[in-house]
Order: C-alpha cells, then sequence, then structure tokens
C-alpha cells in the first residue's frame, strides 16, 4: 500500500479540471466564481484565447488574475454585478463551502446563465473526515495546515459553512433555483493532502484512501464532490430564481 506511486493518483483539480475542459467552448462566456488571482493550479485559459472570461471574487486581489477579462465583487447583498443571460458556464472551484447563503448563490448563478447554461463545481464532502475536522478547527489553525501541507497563502483561507457540501444538501438546493439533470460524483481522488506533513498522517491517509476504494463507500465518504447542473434550455425563468 504504502508503494502505490503517486503517478497514479488523480489529483483534484486535474478532475475538475478535465471536466471543465469537456464543457467549455471558444465561443462561450464564462463566470469563475472564486476565481482568486489564478495563482492555485489554475486552469490553462491560455488554451482558450476566444473564451470572455470574468471573475467574481470578493478579494481585491482577484484584480490581477492574469486570464479574466473583468474581475467583480459581490454587493453586500450577495448580488454579482453581472447582466442576466449573460454567460454559458459559471464555475466554482471549492467556493461551496464558504457559501453563507446557498439559496441567494445558487439563485445568482441561475440568473446569469442562459437557458441550457451549466454550473460545474468541486467542493469537500462534509462527510469526510478531512471535512469533519475543518468544521471543528478556528479559521486560523487551518490557514497554518494549508500553507504547510499545500502551499495555500494565509489570507487564501476563509471562513467556511458546509451548508451545500453532501450531494443531498446540493440537490435539495440546486433543484428549487432553476437547475436540472444534476450529476454528483464523490470521489476520493488521492489520500487526504493535509496529513502529509508527517509519516504516521500520510500512512493513516493512504489506509483510509485504500479501504475507500476496496470497499465501495468512496461514494459516501470520499472527499471530493464534482458537479455539474444544468438549466433546462427553454426555461422560463420564475420567482423562485430571482430573475
Amino acid at each position: 500500500m504504502t508503494r502505490r506511486p503517486e503517478a497514479s493518483w488523480t489529483k483534484d483539480w486535474e478532475a475538475y479540471h478535465a471536466l471543465v475542459a469537456r464543457a467549455v467552448d471558444e465561443a462561450h462566456t464564462v463566470v469563475e466564481v472564486g476565481c482568486g488571482d489564478g495563482a492555485v493550479a489554475p486552469f490553462p485559459w491560455r488554451l482558450y484565447p476566444h473564451v470572455r472570461l470574468w471573475g467574481v471574487d470578493p478579494d481585491p486581489a482577484a484584480r490581477n488574475h492574469p486570464w479574466a477579462e473583468a474581475v467583480h465583487q459581490p454587493t453586500a447583498s450577495g448580488r454579482w454585478p453581472l447582466e442576466d443571460r449573460c454567460a454559458d458556464l459559471v464555475l466554482a472551484r471549492y467556493v461551496f463551502e464558504h457559501v453563507e447563503r446557498p439559496r441567494a448563490f445558487l439563485r445568482e448563478a441561475a440568473r446569469v446563465l442562459r437557458p441550457g447554461g451549466r454550473l460545474l463545481f468541486l467542493t469537500p464532502n462534509a462527510r469526510h473526515p478531512a471535512a469533519l475536522a475543518s468544521r471543528a478547527l478556528p479559521t486560523s489553525w487551518k490557514r497554518r495546515i494549508l500553507q504547510a501541507t499545500r502551499g495555500v497563502d494565509e489570507d487564501d483561507v476563509f471562513p467556511t459553512w458546509y451548508r451545500l457540501n453532501t450531494p443531498g444538501a446540493l440537490r435539495r438546493a440546486l433543484g428549487p433555483a432553476g437547475f436540472a439533470e444534476i450529476r454528483l460524483t464523490t470521489r476520493e481522488l488521492e489520500p487526504c493532502p493535509y496529513l502529509a506533513f508527517c509519516r504516521p498522517g500520510a500512512w493513516l491517509a493512504r489506509a483510509y484512501y485504500e479501504a475507500l476504494r476496496r470497499t465501495g463507500m468512496e461514494g459516501l465518504l470520499g472527499a471530493s464532490i464534482l458537479g455539474e447542473a444544468s438549466l433546462p434550455a427553454d426555461q422560463v425563468r420564475s420567482a423562485n430564481t430571482g430573475a
């Protein structure tokens, strides 16, 4: 088990990038929520020079994103300063766990998407031990752990709520927001990297990884939820979508 080569593991961001690559088209307008400054495992937007990329992020540093045409900050009410039906794709990588008001957030995603548009996301599974530990730890501790194990700047670690972080919670929230064709995949893509700072932690992470893969429990207790949800192509916006 301990000799399993790291090259055989799929990183969470690699699986997410593959999901985006299957969906994105050169003619698309894409809104990336929580885009950051593009420094942490960014999607290779340089390969899609004709895509219009807009960012939405409360952090002023996100304006330094190298590929975004513009980065907008949400208003105090949570509204995104974008026009209705302006985008083909809305992307959210490790954003849902930070959403305090899921209904308002998903209303905004549905509002800016054109009929038939898609919401693609990667988010932690709240049932995973790492997520359970994260919910118990102060934000200051999480900042130190992420900086030490994943090289994430402490200023890029934000409070978490985990209100959209199980398949059931996602389906219950996405449907009323107007989304259909909801596809969710829960995976343990690699041994938990947060435990890799010491040898016993690395052993424990690998043991958990192998146990989930062998017992078929990955779909319940895996670390990452990859998701895609679409608006109906002939959708007429109703009051509950906020349009």
